[in-house]
């Protein structure tokens, strides 16, 4: 919870589902009627999209929604399938879990989540967008290998587009950078690791002994730029595909390139 004085041993809950009702609560008093909303996150805020969407649907129960995960959801750690409900207990999000879904995390991913809510909501759109060998989310806080989350991405997307059809979409593109909507690919990997590495030296936000300046010097985080192939060898950069599927999800590609 970013108190150096609590020690390791107590549960370090977060705040995140509060800062997120409240944010809300604020967007429905003011637009109480959007034709559609798009709900998006990159990187830790990808897996908050999960509460997103929860919390979502209790202001807005029946607009249309698309859910866009660059770099988190669904995949979480198959390796280790008791990663995902330690972070359940941190985030205190026990509670929002669906009683009907008993085994929705058993695989240590979130897909069997993710295909609860599509199964009940026929209005819900997920869209996954990631580097298929992702550092920072794959080897350095789920604690796998770079096969080990390659695998899994390619895996559990197929599961769900397989299952849901026209309805779930993703954007995988070669490399182990971090993140696309963020928009950072017009820098250098050595002056981001640069920066990055300066952030850790300033030791504030999620900066702390795990996640030190040396550890951040070496991440590189991609953009919207990067581009990836679909199955008929045509290149589409992540912003294409994103207007694409805001605009015309039906001829939205699958992009698929691991190497």
């Amino acid at each position: 919870d970013g108190n150096p004085d609590n020690g390791t041993e107590d549960m370090a809950f977060q705040r995140g589902l509060q800062n997120l009702t409240a944010t809300l609560e604020v967007a429905h008093q003011r637009f109480p009627n959007p034709p559609r909303i798009v709900l998006v996150g990159s990187s830790g805020g990808a897996y908050g999209v999960l509460a997103g969407t929860v919390m979502t649907r209790y202001f807005y129960p029946d607009t249309p929604l698309l859910v866009l995960s660059d770099s988190g959801a669904p995949i979480v750690n198959g390796v280790d399938t008791d990663f995902i409900q330690r972070a359940v207990d941190q985030l205190n999000a026990a509670d929002i879990l669906p009683r009907s879904c008993e085994d929705c995390l058993a695989n240590g991913h979130t897909t069997g989540l993710l295909e609860w809510a599509l199964g009940f909501d026929r209005n819900l759109t997920v869209a996954y967008m990631t580097h298929a060998r992702d550092h920072v989310i794959g080897e350095f806080f789920m604690g796998t290998t770079a096969a080990q989350f390659e695998a899994a991405v390619v895996g559990e997307t197929e599961r769900l587009m397989r299952r849901f059809p026209g309805r779930v979409f993703r954007f995988v593109i070669p490399g182990s950078r971090h993140t696309l909507a963020m928009g950072m690919d017009h820098l250098s990997e050595d002056l981001v690791g640069t920066l990055l590495g300066a952030v850790g030296g300033l030791g504030f936000g999620f900066v702390g002994e795990d996640v030190n300046s040396e550890e951040l010097s070496t991440w590189a985080l991609g953009g919207m730029n990067e581009t990836g192939l679909d199955p008929s060898g045509r290149a589409w950069s992540a912003y294409a595909w994103v207007r694409t599927l805001l605009s015309d999800p039906v001829n939205t590609p699958d992009v698929l390139q691991l190497e």
